[in-house]
């Protein structure tokens, strides 16, 4: 079957500099390279890539880069017999609702939609343009949907990972022995592109790529899908496969910095330590960073000297709440002490680490947020380079979804300007910004002269240097 994968763009409040980061969509690439390791003619179409300085606006109130939906499916092979959309997040709902529209005008046989949203909320495109919605991993229940259409559809549809207007809670679909996935078919795009934005998860050094070592959390935080969707349980890949791609994707495209991906990487201690031994061995030097944030309570000094020695430059935490009573509402363990003493210690190892809070959960009060900014400022102090302060906004999949009502699935990101406390929510962040910056300054004056002079200059070392840096160069007449 000749199948034409589909990356919708990055749908963000309209300057909004929290959102809108385009990425590498490894995920619909481990996809596409299991479809065509099964003999099936696959191709993939990214909007960002197709139009990465048109910006759009959408809906009133959003905007994106890339090519809008109806431009991207007149794109489309026209003998693409399946159209497969990924819908990473709420924001590429009416987006994907729309190119779908598009492909069935045009006479589209078969069309399917996965991602971690589709996933949470199969309905949101079953029966509004999407034959199938893929739940959960698609590696496996893809192709399977596949080899039951093929042949006039004769075969059964699967039982697990697929849902369909008749049946749309499906048991969620996970892979155990990663090993046997194919590696993402970063070949079928044009990573030139994604290298040159100047914008990533991660802060940017020009080619790099995404790495993913293992899938799920134990966790159950209620601001996150992810215990839904790997029902906590957490599966790795073995260190020698883990390894083997690193090399062969410095051998393949030049690549040398990674971006980690996992939902937890330290889930293992003892794992955490072989792959930084194994990536220390290797005849080239490699890098990596941890963006995605790690547990706090799992880490350890140990395990920062090891990732540090096999090449790690940037790594988050994600405290969430300086209040413990938030911190329990949220069901997430933090040890702050714990906290704090590793932060010293990478500041102190020349390591720039991100600190990440939620503000606006549920049950939190003034109170609570004053804990918040003197958390802040005390790592600060102890040297965090880097912070990222979201607005909660209730996600699909997560336990704290219908929190706050039901809000258009594209508000549904870390700027949420349809709650009706938005406007305090704002000015808090602000504040707690201009904590960050005024006690970084005061107490760590050169490192915020270094970060003012990256900032300008290009040579990002954390995310915040990479954004700011990135909107001011949008925004330069000569650009």
């Amino acid at each position: 079957m000749k199948v034409a994968f589909v990356n919708p763009p990055v749908v963000c409040y309209s300057g909004d500099l929290f959102g809108g980061i385009p990425s590498i969509p490894v995920g619909l690439l481990y996809v596409a390279a299991a479809a065509r390791e099964a003999g099936h003619q696959v191709t993939v179409h990214d909007s960002f890539l197709e139009a990465p300085t048109v910006r759009n606006n959408w809906l009133g109130e959003f905007e994106f880069r890339g090519l809008g939906p109806r431009e991207l499916a007149d794109r489309l092979p026209r003998d693409a017999e399946m159209i497969a959309v990924s819908a990473h997040s709420g924001g590429s709902h009416r987006y994907t609702l729309e190119l779908l529209r598009a492909v069935r005008e045009r006479g589209a046989r078969h069309t399917v939609v996965g991602g971690p949203f589709a996933s949470a909320s199969p309905g949101a495109f079953l029966g509004q343009g999407a034959d199938h919605v893929i739940v959960g991993e698609g590696e496996r229940s893809f192709v399977d949907l596949l080899a039951a259409l093929e042949d006039g559809g004769g075969g059964s549809i699967p039982s697990a990972g697929v849902a369909t207007v008749g049946k749309q809670d499906p048991r969620v679909d996970l892979v155990d022995d990663l090993d046997e996935l194919s590696a993402p078919a970063f070949d079928l795009i044009d990573l030139s592109v994604y290298f040159r934005c100047g914008r990533s998860h991660a802060p940017w050094r020009g080619a790099y790529l995404p790495l993913i070592t293992s899938r799920g959390c134990t966790s159950a935080c209620a601001f996150c899908a992810t215990p839904r969707l790997s029902r906590r349980k957490w599966r790795s890949r073995s260190v020698a496969h883990v390894v083997e791609e690193v090399t062969r994707l410095g051998d393949t495209y030049g690549v040398t910095d990674f971006q980690i991906q996992d939902d937890n990487f330290t889930t293992s201690r003892q794992r955490v330590l072989e792959i930084s031994e194994a990536l220390e061995r290797l005849d080239r030097r490699v890098s990596f960073c941890l963006p995605s944030a790690v547990r706090v309570n799992d880490m350890d000094e140990g395990m920062i000297d090891a990732m540090v020695a096999a090449g790690l430059r940037y790594l988050a935490f994600a405290p969430e709440s300086g209040s413990r009573r938030v911190r329990e509402l949220m069901n997430k363990k933090v040890d702050v002490p714990r906290l704090l003493r590793l932060v010293r210690y990478a500041a102190g190892l020349g390591l720039p680490v991100q600190v990440c809070f939620i503000a606006g959960f549920p049950g939190e009060n003034e109170a609570d947020r004053k804990e918040t900014r003197a958390l802040i400022r005390e790592l600060t102090v102890a040297g965090a380079e880097d912070l990222s302060l979201f607005i909660m906004a209730p996600v699909t999949g997560s336990a704290s979804e219908g929190s706050f009502g039901t809000p258009p699935f594209e508000g549904l990101n870390w700027s949420p300007r349809w709650r009706p406390d938005w406007a305090d929510l704002s000015r808090f962040r602000a504040w707690c910004y201009l904590d960050f910056f005024f006690v970084k300054s005061i107490r760590h004056p050169v490192r915020s002269l270094g970060s003012a002079a990256r900032t300008l200059g290009g040579n990002y070392r954390t995310k915040g240097e990479m954004v700011i840096g990135s909107a001011i160069r949008e925004r330069m007449p000569w650009r």
